[in-house]
């Protein structure tokens, strides 16, 4: 049955809603704990920091918050007639924001137990472009049995700080003589969940060269633009071109926390 007007704007308003509250909530968590503020993103550095909560797992301190405040939020709607989420709504829908059940094509996704032999316990169904078998029969192996030069995964993972070494760049292992695999990379960090692996492809076009031109001239670009729109217009093509995303957008609040992309 389709849904009626009033019900469509009523699920409007309470997504707006959630979506202030989040907000506020790691806002105002980040700068009682000293900072000033962050954006969190899915970028190996953010993942690998002590600071960053693990994919699903809210940060503690901003989960009170937002208790407090949809505690506080549902008192001022009662008063003024708003139609507000629940604290179960607004935890639902954080929890998709962090973790929407999907990954980006290019790559492969892969969740390894260290303490059991760097056994896969979870990866993706996209994996027979990269290594040429599909997931089930990846799922359970060993993550060293997938590549050649497998002393540097071991040397990584040495490391108390991963992202100092990431990338690691190595060979896909080979199926049989004939067969024929890329180089990629892999993004190293862990969670209290295992040590995550996001497998990419190499592009051969790409070096340190090319991107340090490429931010450049973007750079360049930004200086010469006049107003905020078109600087916004710029990021977005730019952060688009650069990292292949199916959408790229700039989030904008405004200062009655309504908003505007």
């Amino acid at each position: 049955m389709a849904a009626s007007s009033q019900e469509l704007n009523a699920a409007r308003a309470r997504q707006l809603q959630a979506d202030v509250l989040i907000h506020e909530s790691y806002a105002t968590a980040t700068s009682s704990a000293g900072g000033e503020g962050s954006m969190h993103s899915s970028n190996s550095s953010n993942r690998s920091s002590p600071s960053h909560s693990p994919v699903g797992s809210p940060n503690t301190s901003a989960t009170g918050h937002m208790q407090r405040m949809a505690a506080g939020s549902s008192d001022s709607a009662d008063k003024e007639g708003i139609c507000l989420p629940s604290l179960s709504e607004i935890e639902s829908y954080n929890r998709l924001l962090n973790n929407p059940g999907s990954i980006m094509p290019h790559g492969v996704f892969m969740l390894v137990d260290e303490s059991n032999g760097l056994r896969i316990i979870a990866v993706s169904t996209n994996t027979e472009k990269i290594f040429g078998r599909p997931h089930q029969e990846i799922l359970g192996t060993s993550l060293l049995t997938h590549f050649v030069e497998r002393q540097r995964i071991e040397t990584a993972l040495t490391m108390r700080e991963l992202s100092l070494a990431n990338p690691v760049t190595l060979g896909v292992a080979k199926l049989s003589d004939d067969d024929v695999r890329g180089t990629v990379n892999l993004i190293l960090h862990r969670t209290e969940r295992g040590l995550v692996v996001d497998v990419e492809e190499l592009d051969p076009s790409e070096n340190h060269f090319s991107v340090h031109q490429r931010v450049r001239v973007a750079i360049d670009r930004l200086h010469n633009t006049d107003n905020t729109a078109a600087m916004c217009k710029l990021v977005v093509d730019e952060v688009f071109g650069a990292i292949g995303y199916d959408r790229v957008m700039i989030y904008k609040f405004h200062e009655d926390m309504h908003g505007e992309v």
